[in-house]
């Protein structure tokens, strides 16, 4: 099983997944920064992993290698089985195309998908663009070919571009294939990013267009760019993104201004576009095991936050390296039992970056082949069997929920076999939670006391009768959102009646899904009658998800649960009233789903339908 780095979330979360062209071998590998040269694949494998964008999974997200393809459902999560070849793409409107080589050994992929800004401009003079808010900018002639070569004589020219940082928490995992590139000379060379940019233009009608004359890259030099002999370099080889091999492919230089502050160059073709210091190659192992000795396997290494790698059943991740420099190598909290993690007076966790275990300074000769090890402190696990009412296994997103928030999640085998490590420190109740596919969420309470547990789970996502939860089905969606009820059972206070109307309003924290979220919840029912136990009423609902960045709380995304907002939509609401208790039951109303995220775009709206019973006073 592969963890998920998650989207903490959402949590949505919750949950969930690293990868790396830096392989690692046995059952642990993964998709992100830094890699060997890829070479095809002369036999059938699996390929799987999980699709995420600012930590929520990615749904509709098109995966193919080679005569195979697959969409993601709602927790993000793809499998190809027989397929061959050596690259694998990731492809949804909306978001910038990514490409990676795979192998027998890197075959899992952590993706995280990087939202493309899209504007509109005159063909006809020349533009500056400012690739969103991080300084980096394209300036393109005022004239532009086709696929053909052939001028283009249309008016206008779409631009979607996207800008990856290198200093962002999430690089390895956003950046199109890895670190490995070919040079001018074909030799290998192994990078060091500076920053990527991709820049896609179409014409009029949709047709692919390319710069008629060179164009101008300006990128910023990064907060945390690498200094190579004590200094930045006074120019930068630029690297085009080859998507057939997954390699890059040198192409040009960029210069550093006077200031120190921007890497100016030129290319003459758009693709996706490399700013990056080459190095000849060495090969670091890290080897990671708990206070006893044990391997630890699954879970990731950071190599200086450009590269990312699993270890395998023996504890160790193997990463091709550039050669003398300065490395940092450490393993995230989130990635194993959110050991440098403390709750809050709130319930929530706090990582301690004191406390993360790391070595720094790791630097290898050209060449080399060198071995460190990592002590962890030792976890319980938690493991078990995911399974249908059938009793068919399902391979699906699963994690721990406990406080108020949760770990990251793993991806349970095809077996529907799991395996999650305990967060560190932690005794008391919590809830492994399921999250499938189609968009349901089951959860299991079981109690954490610090020794390993088996959990098996029942996904049963026919069942609507759970008070407490909101059930949500409709055309590819089979979602169940818990409202977390108060330990009484009961919500205080929620219900009011005033002249003739009753409105119910909650606004509950729900610690069982990933990430901080809760549920906005109002009924307002205008003619009430104690006397009666049904009426027609309006209903509203929100699930928001939180998290945070920094120090910063941050909306990372949001669905909207709800019934038709143009104009009251009165439905069949039963209101049981015993003593100051009520239990309020909605059995089946059309309502509509959507997802909204922190570039404040929408996807479309799902009909549904909606049921949900709780209680309130």
């Amino acid at each position: 099983m592969k963890k998920i780095n998650l989207w903490l979330l959402l949590s949505l979360f919750v949950a969930a997944i690293a990868m790396t062209a830096c392989s690692s071998s046995d059952d642990a590998s993964g998709g992100g920064g830094g890699g060997d040269i890829p070479v095809p694949v002369p036999t059938s494998i699996t390929i799987s992993g999980v699709v995420t964008s600012a930590g929520s999974p990615v749904s509709g997200v098109k995966v193919t290698a080679g005569a195979a393809s697959v969409v993601t459902g709602f927790n993000g999560i793809f499998t190809l089985e027989q397929v061959s070849g050596s690259v694998v793409k990731f492809e949804k409107d909306g978001f910038a195309t990514i490409t990676r080589a795979f192998s027998a050994e890197n075959n899992y992929f952590d993706v995280s998908m990087t939202s493309v800004r899209t504007e509109t401009r005159s063909a006809t003079s020349a533009q500056t663009v400012d690739v969103g808010y991080s300084g980096m900018k394209v300036d393109l002639p005022a004239s532009y070919t086709d696929v053909n070569g052939n001028a283009y004589n249309g008016t206008n020219v779409t631009i979607k571009s996207a800008y990856l940082d290198p200093d962002d928490s999430d690089f390895a995992d956003a950046m199109p294939g890895n670190l490995a590139a070919i040079r001018t000379d074909q030799s290998e060379a192994e990078l060091i990013s500076y920053g990527m940019i991709t820049c896609e233009l179409t014409g009029d009608n949709g047709e692919k267009l390319q710069p008629g004359a060179p164009a101008k890259l300006t990128f910023p030099v990064p907060t945390n760019a690498k200094k190579i002999d004590g200094q930045l370099p006074a120019t930068m080889p630029l690297w085009s993104f080859n998507e057939a091999t997954g390699l890059w492919e040198e192409e040009g230089i960029a210069e550093l201004n006077d200031a120190g502050t921007e890497y100016v160059g030129y290319v003459t073709h758009f693709s996706w576009h490399n700013l990056d210091y080459p190095s000849s190659r060495a090969t670091l192992n890290v080897k990671v095991v708990d206070a006893n000795g044990a391997p630890i396997s699954n879970i990731v290494v950071n190599y200086d936050d450009q590269r990312k790698v699993y270890t395998n059943a023996q504890g160790i991740a193997t990463c091709t390296v550039p050669s003398n420099t300065p490395m940092v190598i450490s393993i995230p909290s989130e990635s194993y039992c959110d050991y440098a993690a403390e709750i809050d007076q709130y319930g929530y966790k706090v990582v301690d970056k004191n406390k993360i275990v790391k070595q720094e300074g790791v630097s290898l000769n050209a060449g080399a082949t060198q071995t460190i090890t990592l002590t962890m402190p030792a976890s319980s696990v938690i493991s078990g069997k995911i399974t249908n009412e059938s009793g068919a296994p399902i391979s699906t997103a699963v994690w721990i929920a406990y406080g108020k928030t949760t770990t990251s999640s793993v991806v349970s085998n095809k077996n529907g076999e799991y395996s999650i490590y305990a967060p560190y420190g932690y005794t008391g109740t919590a809830k492994i939670v399921v999250f499938c596919g189609d968009g349901y969420q089951e959860t299991k309470e079981v109690t954490l006391t610090g020794a390993d547990q088996t959990v098996d789970v029942v996904v049963n996502g026919s069942s609507t009768s759970e008070a407490g939860y909101v059930y949500v089905k409709g055309e590819g969606m089979n979602r169940k959102f818990d409202l977390g009820v108060p330990e009484t059972g009961i919500f205080e206070d929620a219900v009011s009646v005033y002249e003739g109307q009753m409105t119910i309003n909650i606004w509950s924290q729900a610690p069982s899904t990933p990430g901080v979220g809760h549920m906005d919840f109002y009924i307002t029912i205008p003619e009430y009658d104690e006397s009666k136990t049904s009426f027609m009423g309006t209903l509203m609902l929100r699930w928001a998800v939180w998290t945070t960045y920094s120090e910063d709380w941050y909306h990372v995304s949001s669905s909207k649960l709800n019934v038709k907002e143009e104009v009251p939509t009165y439905i069949p609401i039963e209101v049981v009233k015993n003593s100051d208790i009520y239990t309020i039951k909605i059995d089946n109303v059309d309502g509509f789903y959507g997802v909204e995220t922190h570039e404040e775009t929408e996807s479309t709206e799902i009909p549904v339908k909606i049921t949900t019973t709780f209680s309130a006073k």
